[in-house]
């Protein structure tokens, strides 16, 4: 493993590391504070605010001021009693001046973050993982304990459906695809100081708004639906071996589903008329093969020693040494080479797939457009099959030939070739 690919890990580690345990803990704890301090506001009639430590400084309404009318009232009557009442109301209300909410040391919070909150030992997860497997369920569990399966209630079909739902809303949630931005930026910036460029935020920003970025997004995320579908399918129907082969949908069809939506995005924004054929030919296979078992391994492996945290950290570093391996086997089937490049590239970096929770999105390298439809010429020839179309259909029909095989072939296909021109007259509208 060379250094490039040892600096890739660690800057990949500590985006992640700080996103998930320090930049969300850091907003969560400052919205936190705020909102006990307008509760405290709300329920008490009091004026309350927060000191840079989190502590609140709480003014009570029952302070100096009525200990002040009690002062005058003694002076005034010389009941030397009323300076005592003073002094005792002064003493209490000096107490409630700075009232302590609750403080929270933000490195504490971090920590508590990673650690696990189970309170479960790795010999136990890994019982329970086993278990999982023995009873036909997914190997791999959510830790968000919202979005778990209960399939001890559901029927396979259900518990199918329930995982695609939570699945799409985790993978298009607000909060992940701001996550998703955010490191997505971030990679980018790393490989700008890795190929000795200078450092652009606004062209690193710039990608987001690239048709290659928002179609490996949107690809990815339905592939994260589709592939816990099938997973939770598996697992819940083949007994045995079905929630092992079933683990590794997600990663699967993510991954693949961000490969093909990335090139169908690229190819629209050029003006090109996307393959799926051309698109699915020019992925490397074998390292898709290797970032799909490594992730979901090192996936697994994280869940184990340190779930959450460590379930995200595992992917990541399960994919990378995955294309590794992969490359590797490769070579071994060429004479010429140790090691085959493989084809592949990390993109972006991707929120919000269960039940890994990220990964990385991968693209094939040097594509070319050689061979590629454009829009504009795929245009005429469907213009000039529809006419085709329409005059042989015509012709049928002065003959009285309405039930003739060709007669309806015809006639569909003069309804396909409309239907297409209506798609492509749509997104050139759409692009101006």
């Amino acid at each position: 493993m060379n250094k490039t690919m040892i600096k890739k890990i660690i800057s990949s580690l500590l985006i992640v590391v700080f996103i998930s345990t320090i930049a969300f803990p850091a907003v969560a704890l400052a919205q936190n504070n705020t909102q006990r301090a307008l509760k405290r506001i709300a329920d008490g009639n009091e004026t309350a605010s927060s000191d840079m430590n989190g502590n609140a400084i709480q003014l009570d309404n029952s302070g100096s001021s009525q200990g002040a009318d009690a002062s005058v009232s003694g002076i005034m009557t010389g009941d030397a009693g009323g300076d005592i009442d003073f002094l005792a109301k002064d003493s209490q209300s000096s107490a409630n001046i700075v009232a302590p909410i609750e403080k929270k040391n933000l490195i504490k919070t971090v920590i508590g973050n990673i650690l696990p909150k189970d309170g479960l030992t790795i010999k136990e997860r890994a019982s329970n993982m086993a278990g999982r497997i023995r009873e036909g369920k997914n190997a791999i569990q959510e830790t968000n304990v919202k979005n778990k399966i209960d399939f001890d209630n559901l029927t396979s079909r259900q518990a199918t459906v329930a995982s695609g739902k939570i699945a799409f809303k985790n993978a298009f949630s607000p909060v992940n695809i701001g996550f998703s931005a955010a490191t997505t930026v971030g990679f980018k910036i790393f490989e700008q100081v890795k190929n000795g460029e200078k450092v652009d935020i606004i062209k690193a920003a710039s990608e987001l708004t690239k048709g290659k970025y928002i179609g490996s997004f949107i690809g990815s995320g339905l592939g994260s639906v589709a592939g816990n579908m099938v997973g939770t399918a598996i697992s819940t129907a083949v007994p045995g071996v079905g929630p092992i082969i079933g683990a590794f949908m997600p990663a699967l069809f993510s991954m693949a589903g961000g490969a093909l939506g990335g090139q169908f995005g690229d190819d629209i924004s050029k003006g090109y008329v996307p393959s799926f054929q051309k698109a699915w030919a020019s992925i490397d296979k074998v390292d898709l093969a290797g970032r799909v078992v490594g992730t979901t391994v090192g996936a697994a492996i994280g869940s184990l020693l340190l779930p959450g945290v460590g379930t995200a950290i595992g992917s990541i570093v399960g994919g990378i040494i995955g294309s590794k391996v992969a490359g590797f086997v490769k070579g071994l089937f060429n004479k010429d080479k140790e090691e085959t490049p493989v084809t592949n590239k990390v993109d972006n970096i991707r929120y919000g797939v269960d039940p890994q929770g990220v990964i990385l999105n991968i693209l094939p390298q040097n594509t070319s457009d050689e061979g590629k439809v454009k829009i504009s010429d795929k245009y005429v020839e469907l213009k000039q099959k529809m006419i085709n179309a329409y005059n042989k259909y015509k012709q049928y029909l002065t003959e009285g030939k309405l039930d003739d095989p060709e007669c309806k072939k015809a006639f569909e296909d003069f309804k396909e070739s409309a239907s297409e021109i209506e798609k492509i007259n749509a997104q050139n509208k759409a692009s101006k």
